[in-house]
């Protein structure tokens, strides 16, 4: 008989701690697929800690679009990746579908003020949003283009 987990996480675990594990980018799909079937797998994972993995846009994408539909995260550390300004933009997005995360940690990654915008946007349908870090980001010019 087939498992209903390609992932074979357990359905207890709450915590999910992987700082500095090297992921990049294919670690970060595969925990973005399995965010994705987590209401199939009855994932009830509470806490998610991604810091230091060199996660670019690419892993971020999967990861944003995983946090659509787990629906039991509460708190989401990605700092100190690779993030630039289109995987900032996703997880903003992410914020609209999501409204039960309550702690999102986006410090030390590689977007611009501009995109701090898009998370405004966000925040008008995620009303349980406690904690927002998105220190370090690159200030930009009157004209848009970063200060060098």
């Amino acid at each position: 008989m087939e498992s209903e987990d390609p992932y074979n996480i357990p359905q207890s675990l709450l915590h999910l701690e992987l700082d500095e594990c090297e992921l990049g980018d294919a670690g970060a799909y595969a925990i973005g697929q399995a965010l994705m079937q987590s209401n199939k797998t009855k994932l009830r994972l509470k806490i998610l800690s991604l810091k230091e993995n060199a996660i670019s846009d690419f892993g971020a994408a999967r990861i944003a679009k995983g946090l659509e539909y787990c629906r039991s995260l509460k708190s989401l550390n990605l700092s100190k990746n690779h993030i630039n300004d289109s995987g900032g933009e996703l997880f903003a997005i992410a914020l609209k579908y999501n409204d039960d995360l309550e702690e999102l940690d986006l410090s030390y990654n590689d977007f611009r003020w501009s995109t701090g915008a898009a998370f405004f946007e966000g925040l008008r349908y995620n009303r349980r949003l406690r904690i927002l870090n998105l220190e370090s980001m690159i200030p930009a010019q009157k004209d848009g283009n970063p200060i060098a």
